[in-house]
């Protein structure tokens, strides 16, 4: 299956920010987007890591963890989801992708 994504020489024409509060229950932080470039999570928490996967069994023994403080680019089409491994952090999302006029 061919992903359709934007030609390497393509410029983002959105831009997409927010605030998500994760909790030790996973949960989509970022859906799938065909033309998107690029998704930075950053974690606001001052000690605790949150966990990035795949889907919402992300746990904090099998996501890909992001440190406190810490922003983190990922590149993908795919939905997203976060978990913590206890309580709530507020996680803030930049997304770049791109519109197409049909």
């Amino acid at each position: 299956m061919a992903l359709n994504r934007p030609d390497p020489g393509v410029v983002a024409n959105n831009i997409s920010t927010s605030q998500f509060t994760a909790t030790a229950t996973a949960a989509e932080i970022a859906s799938s987007r065909d033309l998107r470039m690029r998704l930075f999570f950053k974690n606001t928490h001052a000690s605790l890591p949150v966990y990035i996967g795949g889907d919402n069994t992300v746990s904090a023994s099998t996501g890909f963890s992001i440190a406190a403080g810490v922003v983190q680019e990922v590149r993908t089409t795919a939905s997203v989801f976060i978990v913590t491994g206890g309580g709530s952090i507020t996680v803030e999302v930049f997304e770049e992708f791109v519109t197409t006029d049909s």
